[in-house]
């Protein structure tokens, strides 16, 4: 990894504060005991010197930004610090925008907003509303506001990138019927991109909304092929797990584990690891119903002019940090500094249904330390490396998980292969989740 002395992203949660308490939400997680709290101006302040390289601020974390009341300088002061043609953008749910909060954060040079939104028909339960739905008529109240502040304000400051607004769109398996309203909606808007991304469960029943495949598309192509061989000789696959530990294994059971080691042998050859289990279940295949919904929405967005950045299906070849690789920092509302999205609290989620205990990493804080003094400190310089060389353990590919690191129940050390980054069970590096970044 390139040692960078200056970030080139910076994701500033300016408070923690939301007036939503939506079921998908971390906040609302098992264990998740996050205050409510706005981070002080002061504070931000002291992140402006980590500004000067980077390419991205990000004004969101777990709260509504528009409830922080000094976001609009934070955008002026960041403008500043940041090179001119750098993105300052902000994620919302838009109930509060008006006129004049809009026309004060593009007039401070605002350059991008995505608001969430899920779903714009009736199917969402007023007990446990998406984005949207029963809140419809306050987010295009915003949205209206937004258009005439951006007609009383039809210029970004000088050589900032032109100001353009787009929609955040959790992909689920209740929500993707809602995709090709959500896109029409957008058009009729005029956003100019939905960004969608899988969900992260952080409650145990949420884990059956994903459609991502934690396996590769070669890993599941590898077996597949397996399979079908082993079904030409009227065997099936399947039953080869377990088979190591039976005592008195018959002649078909041995010739199931003969060609389980050909899979595993082939599989090592090509680079490529495989989680055995899951792979025989099926469980996380992508449907061909699936795919043919996110075609059809692929298609009505070309045609309506929005720029649809859907999520891969499946997991990526190599794990890998978007974070780390957009060489980030994350700062909280309460000051804290860390490396990513994923460990910036304290809390519990359930990636394929397994509860995993994620733990903070902090690396200082700001009322104690300058900003770039936590940036450059051996510790955190040391993590990043690690995370950005892969230096870690892929467990969603072990066929030995879980283990004490995946659910997190006793305090993170290191990995098996001894790293001290805890990306080893992180669902952001098989690349399902997106953010603005």
């Amino acid at each position: 990894m390139t040692h960078h002395a200056l970030p080139l992203t910076l994701h500033v949660e300016p408070t923690s504060r939301c007036n939503l308490a939506c079921a998908m939400c971390p906040k609302q997680a098992e264990g998740c005991r996050v205050p409510d709290e706005d981070l002080p101006l002061s504070l931000f302040r002291r992140v402006l010197p980590g500004l000067a390289r980077a390419r991205s601020l990000v004004l969101t974390g777990f709260g509504e930004p528009l409830l922080h009341p000094d976001l609009a300088e934070m955008i002026a002061l960041a403008r500043e610090a940041m090179p001119r043609d750098a993105q300052i953008g902000f994620q919302s749910n838009a109930m509060l925008l008006d006129r004049h909060v809009a026309r004060a954060l593009l007039q401070a040079g605002l350059t991008r907003l995505c608001v969430s939104v899920e779903t714009v028909g009736e199917s969402a339960d007023a007990r446990d509303p998406l984005h949207g739905g029963p809140f419809l008529a306050a987010v295009e109240a915003g949205l209206d506001a937004l258009a005439q502040a951006r007609a009383l304000v039809p210029k970004t400051p000088a050589e900032a990138p032109p100001f353009e607004f787009g929609l955040q769109f959790v992909l689920m398996r209740s929500t993707l019927p809602e995709l090709p309203g959500v896109i029409r909606f957008a058009a009729r808007h005029g956003a100019a991109f939905v960004l969608a991304s899988h969900v992260l469960p952080y409650r145990a029943e949420d884990a059956a909304e994903s459609l991502f495949c934690p396996d590769t598309e070669e890993a599941r192509a590898l077996y597949d092929a397996w399979r079908e061989r082993a079904a030409r000789e009227g065997l099936d696959l399947s039953r080869a797990h377990g088979l190591p530990w039976k005592y008195a294994k018959t002649a078909e059971d041995l010739r199931l584990l003969e060609l389980t080691r050909g899979l595993l042998d082939e599989a090592k050859a090509r680079g490529m690891t495989l989680n055995l289990t899951r792979l025989a279940s099926g469980n996380h295949a992508p449907s061909p119903e699936t795919r043919r919904a996110l075609a059809k929405a692929a298609a009505l967005a070309g045609s309506l002019g929005v720029r649809l950045d859907l999520p891969p299906l499946f997991a990526a070849p190599k794990p890998s940090c978007q974070f780390i690789a957009g060489c980030a920092a994350v700062v909280t509302a309460d000051g804290a500094v860390g490396p990513c999205l994923f460990t910036a609290r304290d809390l519990v989620c359930h990636p394929l249904g397994k509860r995993k205990r994620v733990a903070r990493s902090v690396f200082g804080r700001l009322e104690e330390t300058g900003f770039l003094d936590i940036w450059n400190a051996p510790g955190f310089v040391r993590f990043r490396e690690e995370a950005a060389a892969g230096m870690f353990a892929d467990c969603f590919a072990c066929n030995l998980e879980p283990c004490a690191d995946v659910d997190g129940d006793i305090p993170f050390v290191h990995d098996c292969q001894g790293s001290i980054a805890p990306c080893c069970h992180c669902p952001w590096s098989q690349g399902g989740l997106r953010c603005l970044g």
